[in-house]
């Protein structure tokens, strides 16, 4: 896999046939914030009041449902199933906050969580196609993983993009 400029990315493949892909995007490249997503995601049918007396708030929402549907057609993108279907849920640790697209307690071949901090994003999708385990990565090992996630000190990821280049 090959970073660019928009976006650094690794791929993780366990003896255990489980997958983790992993990108990171810039503030920069990174078009939406915790925020907006939030309250796109909170935007449902029922928010859309007829009889709202601002056609400017009832456009807004109309946009918000227009676009939630166009971030939940992107989720999953190039598997056979969107693991937003079965739940989008809140996460959230010390350094980051976002969402996780799927519930883990019904084994799918993808979950994928998406998690944003002042910096940017990170997607980290969850391949689970040749997994061993039958009941699939649990909830306690994703909350594990999204605790963990911490930002390197900028002259260490300096010095290992150094490295990576230069091999």
């Amino acid at each position: 896999m090959e970073d660019t400029p928009d976006h650094q990315m690794a791929r993780i493949c366990f003896r255990s046939g489980l997958q983790l892909f992993i990108v990171f995007r810039p503030h920069s490249t990174t078009h939406f914030n915790y925020a907006f997503m939030k309250r796109t995601y909170e935007t449902t049918p029922d928010n859309v009041h007829a009889w709202t007396f601002s056609s400017r708030v009832r456009r807004e929402e109309l946009i918000l449902l227009a676009l939630k549907s166009s971030f939940l057609d992107e989720v999953g993108a190039g598997h056979s199933s969107n693991p937003a279907e079965t739940g989008i849920f809140n996460l959230q640790s010390q350094g980051y906050r976002g969402f996780q697209y799927g519930n883990p307690q019904i084994r799918q071949d993808m979950l994928e969580l998406r998690l944003y901090d002042g910096d940017g994003s990170v997607d980290i999708k969850f391949l689970q196609t040749g997994y061993e385990e039958p009941a699939g990565v649990t909830q306690p090992e994703i909350n594990r993983l999204v605790q963990s996630l911490h930002k390197a000190p900028s002259q260490l990821a300096a010095t290992t993009a150094k490295i990576n280049n230069s091999n």
